[in-house]
């Protein structure tokens, strides 16, 4: 339903009266020594920029370049400004407020990542991944490596450098990189300012920005503060953040420079769903909100007396009931809410029936699991999440860099810098579903009818969440850079030939950085509360000790659609499956990969800028290598099997890498209006000390090795109108080589390795010859690799109209295709699957023993029967495989690429007149449909399936003014920002079910709907 836009605004107004009355209290101390902001006294060094000089919207030079101070004119690379005013102007608080604006950005979240459909944010990474001309981007602060979200409250200015160029960071990906500049102390004056901003959404936020100057031209203090509380758009989000920033400039002389920052902050969140929710419940409500039985003597009739649903059967109880039966491990979930006398406990779901919808498609008697997604919202609401409260994170963060500064001679400079950030970030990623309980008994303590407990809950909706997962992440980066430069000019040389070679500016660098994670994979599961051993099998992080929860709902009262909120972990509960004992819920780390990793890097630079024709025709070049060596620690069970844990010492997996990289470029001044421009970059990055591949079929499990690329930009810039619009044509193609991809690869890759290989060999069947790989990966392969080409075309346009009109226009064009896409993973696929099929066909049924059979392996050669475990078919097995192979590991346009996009935002002020103070302005996104699924037409070509556009406007009004308040005049700005103005809230289809547009979509992007962002900001 659409919100009253006019009692949205005056709640805001009501919320705000609290911070605007704590600003009439404090501004008489704050004003102490206040003065208005003005420009830096001193020279800067060839390393600084000086954000003061951007004017309106449009930028003077950059360092993204070529690691100097150079003109955005004099620089081939393909480099966008946001400037402190336009962040300003669009409202901006984070870094996706801002690239929403940038020329050629998508959220690169989940479309291309086999965790599509879960919540990228979640697993304890930022919110927004920015996929840059189709590419990985990487993200910097200062022009240092960062990990963590950008925030607006330290923010002075964002340079993004698109395309190659890891000459200048060595982590940058072929996508290039976005770099935000920190606020830094100015020793001119004292200023204040104090940001008070509130939205529809209930956010409350406070920002304060005080510099002091407490020497005179030489030493000053910036102190940046931020508290911000707010609820998400969706039901149980939130995000709670704390957070304090201080600076300090030191010119002891007029040639040394001392710089300091440091952060912390506290940030915790529940950070909303991607997808609108599955139903998984309506086909059972319309059917009555059926209950069954298995345990009693008027059971389903195709049950056996322990309650279980042979094979052959199954297909009939499913099509007949739309359920499905669980499967041989215990199933112990913890209960919260419904009846008061299992409420706080678990009970045991072991055979028991879940609530999902299938359908026969074709009338062969098989089940395909559909999904109902609606796009009314109408069955799930937009705004309900299933996966909350639970499911939140809590990170606490550091960051401190030192730099000094120093002119040694003329024209030579020196800068030392040190650089670390440390964070720990504890998230809970609880997935939630909701699912009708189809359930007359839970299974009692031997799973038999005679123990079979009544389910006084029977009938009723739950939300469930299984396989409870937490991401600890712990991670330090440590720099140290000592970069030199120098500049000279030949013409000062006199009248002879040296004078015809021009000025030229040298820079080298060495750098140091040492990189420490830990990211182990948490899980909670139950164990014996007397013993400390897993309950249901020994080693405690094993499946099998899996807990579950089932949280009973109100379905008319879609408050109530949360998770549980996991009280009972650590408290001792009765054990549905043995009343004689206590059994506990406990996190405990679930994965013996080695998510715990060590990363040194040492690399050397030198890069150089010249300038020939009188300044006409200027050169950029530039080279770097990095020398690096990973480590990955290796882990083992404790003592008691319950949890993985480092080795430690020396029990490590170690590998060497050595990269380079290039840059040159030119920029040809035609006149003083119209520029040539070309640039040629490689971009070898930095491996993944985190990610592994099978690398081979003999050498199944690596460490990735790094990615390889290269890109070039070619185009025209112009300063039109008197040096008032900035215009960029630009012409790219970029590579990237040996990319990884698939967050989720291992539970396609390793794990179907495992449960049709190495479990068929612990039960003892019989193989007839060697699989094509090791039995078991010596890692957890989670990525494979493929190449990555996009070419594509940019306008750019930044203009300062005139001294009231200030705009921006992007549009772009990217088109993008995959080669060599996991080359020998596919071949991995081809093989397994033909020697799985071959062992079956071939196997000798009459050497089966009882131990088989009751391992679950019946005697048949027809792979469309064999049961691989827990009544999966082979068959099946081999379908999902081939399924997920043909829709990820195929070459063309990848999944979510829009070729087109287009984006303009513009303000306009009034200084004089009736309307003076005012300000209107607004602007517009859009992006063209996204690809999605391969389609086979009839004579078998494959074709790319595509989505939908998007496009969402913003409106902006402000109002400044002066007040007077303590003697003081006082600078106000009122403004109102509106994100998503015509609330266009209709999810946008992100892909189809099973490569057909004629059946439903498989999945829905949400779309955030219209959000009031009301900001007062006083400077004084």
């Amino acid at each position: 339903m659409k919100n009253n836009y006019i009692q949205q605004i005056a709640g805001m107004l009501a919320k705000a009266r609290v911070p605007f009355t704590l600003f009439g209290l404090s501004v008489g101390v704050l004003s102490a020594n206040a003065q208005s902001e003005e420009d830096e006294v001193f020279e800067l060094s060839p390393f600084e920029i000086d954000a003061s000089k951007d004017e309106g919207y449009r930028a003077e030079s950059t360092l993204a370049g070529s690691r100097l101070n150079a003109s955005l004119r004099d620089t081939p690379a393909s480099i966008q400004v946001f400037t402190k005013e336009f962040l300003e102007d669009i409202g901006a608080v984070n870094l996706e407020d801002v690239l929403n604006y940038s020329a050629n950005v998508e959220n690169g979240a989940g479309d291309e990542e086999a965790f599509f459909g879960g919540n990228f944010a979640e697993r304890g990474f930022v919110n927004f991944q920015a996929r840059v001309r189709g590419l990985p981007s990487s993200r910097a602060r200062d022009y240092f490596a960062w990990q963590l979200p950008m925030d607006t409250y330290i923010t002075e200015r964002l340079d993004e450098s698109r395309g190659p160029n890891a000459l200048l960071f060595g982590i940058a990906a072929a996508g290039g990189i976005q770099n935000q500049s920190t606020k830094k102390a100015s020793t001119a004056s004292a200023f204040n300012r104090l940001v008070f901003r509130t939205d529809s959404e209930g956010l409350i936020r406070g920002e304060i920005d005080l510099n002091r100057v407490l020497i005179e031209d030489k030493l000053a203090i910036r102190i940046n503060a931020l508290h911000a509380d707010g609820d998400g758009w969706q039901s149980n989000t939130f995000n709670r953040k704390n957070a304090i920033h201080g600076g300090l400039t030191f010119r002891p002389d007029d040639k040394t420079l001392i710089r300091m920052g440091y952060e912390s902050f506290g940030q915790d969140d529940s950070v909303g769903n991607s997808f609108v929710e599955t139903d998984t419940i309506a086909n059972w409500i319309n059917n009555g909100s059926q209950t069954f039985d298995l345990f009693s003597d008027n059971r389903i009739e195709q049950a056996s007396a322990n309650g279980t649903v042979s094979a052959p059967n199954r297909d009939t109880v499913l099509r007949t009931y739309g359920v499905t039966t669980g499967g041989t491990a215990p199933q112990v979930a913890l209960i919260e809410g419904g009846d008061p006398s299992f409420n706080g406990t678990a009970v045991s779901r072991y055979r028991s029936l879940l609530s999902q919808n299938y359908v026969d498609s074709n009338g062969d008697g098989r089940l395909n699991q559909t999904y109902n997604v609606a796009r009314t919202g109408e069955i799930y609401p937009y705004g309900v999440r299933f996966n909350g409260p639970g499911n939140q994170r809590s990170l606490d963060a550091s960051d401190f860099v030192a730099t000094i500064q120093r002119e040694l001679i003329e024209d030579l400079y020196v800068q030392v810098d040190y650089a670390k950030y440390s964070y720990f970030w504890d998230t809970n990623p609880t997935s939630g579903s909701l699912r009708g309980d189809a359930n007359s008994y839970w299974a009692g303590p031997d799973r038999t009818p005679a123990t079979a407990v009544q389910n006084p809950n029977a009938g009723d909706a739950f939300i469930f969440q299984g396989n409870l997962t937490r991401w600890q992440t712990d991670r330090e980066q440590e720099t140290q850079r000592l970069t030199g430069t120098y500049a000279f000019d030949f013409a000062e040389k006199g009248d002879g030939l040296l004078s015809k070679f021009g000025s030229h500016r040298m820079a080298a660098g060495f750098e140091h950085v040492n990189y420490k994670s830990d990211q182990p994979v948490i899980r909670l599961r139950w164990f014996d509360a007397q013993t400390g051993i897993g309950a249901y099998h020994p080693v405690g992080p094993n499946a099998q000790n899996q807990v579950q929860s089932m949280k009973y709902i109100d379905l008319d009262d879609p408050s109530t659609w949360t998770g549980v909120a996991l009280d009972m972990v650590g408290v001792p509960v009765t054990d549905p499956l043995d009343p004689s004992r206590e059994i506990v819920a406990e996190w405990v780390s679930a994965f013996d990969s080695p998510w715990h990793v060590n990363q040194s890097i040492d690399a050397k630079m030198v890069s150089t800028q010249s300038f020939f024709f009188d300044r006409r025709l200027v050169v950029t070049a530039g080279y770097r290598e990095d020398e690096g060596t990973n480590k990955k620690f290796l882990y083992e069970l404790d003592d008691l099997q319950r949890e993985y844990i480092p080795i430690g010492g020396n029990a490590f997996n170690s590998a060497d890498w050595d990269v380079e990289n290039y840059t040159a470029g030119a920029v040809f001044h035609v006149n003083d209006n119209v520029s040539l421009f070309y640039n040629q970059a490689t971009n070898s990055n930095i491996p993944d000390a985190e990610s592994v591949t099978i690398g081979s079929l003999e050498n199944p499990g690596q460490v990735s090795f790094p990615g390889g690329g290269e890109g070039e930009d070619f185009g025209v810039m112009a300063r039109l109108f008197g040096d008032k619009i900035d215009v960029r044509l630009t012409r790219y193609q970029s590579r990237e080589d040996n990319a990884l991809i698939g967050a989720g690869a291992a539970g396609n890759i390793d794990n179907f390795h495992d449960h049709i290989i190495e479990w068929w060999h612990e039960i003892g069947f019989g193989l007839a010859d060697d699989p094509p790989a090791p039995r078991v990966f010596d890692d957890r392969v989670n990525r494979y690799t493929l190449s990555k080409a996009s070419e594509g075309y940019e306008v750019q346009l930044t203009g300062n109209f005139n001294k009231n009109w200030r705009g921006t226009f992007n549009y772009s064009y990217t088109g993008k295709d995959q080669t060599n896409v996991g080359i020998v993973e596919n071949q991995w696929f081809v093989d397994t699957i033909e020697w799985a099929t071959r062992t079956v066909e071939t196997w000798d049924t009459s050497t089966i023993t009882q131990e088989w059979i009751d391992a679950g392996i019946v005697p048949t050669n027809d792979i469309t029967e064999f049961e691989v475990e827990n009544g999966s078919i082979l068959a099946d097995r081999i379908e999902t495989a081939n399924n997920w192979r043909a829709n990820n590991m195929v070459p063309g346009p990848p999944f979510g690429l829009r070729r087109n996009k287009f984006n303009f935002f513009t303000n306009y002020t009034f200084h004089e007149g009736s309307m003076k103070g005012f300000s209107f302005g607004g602007g517009y996104r859009y992006q063209g449909a996204n690809m999605m699924h391969w389609e086979t037409d009839t004579n078998g070509n494959l074709s790319r399936i595509k989505g939908e556009s998007t496009g969402y406007a913003d409106g902006m009004l402000r109002y400044r003014t002066t007040m007077k308040m303590a003697g003081k005049d006082i600078k106000v700005s009122y403004q109102l920002n509106i994100q998503n103005l015509f609330d266009t809230d209709d999810p946008t289809i992100a892909r189809y079910l099973r490569n057909d547009q004629a059946n439903p979509a498989d999945r829905l992007y949400y779309v955030r709907s219209r959000n009031f962002r009301l900001s007062a900001t006083f400077d004084f």
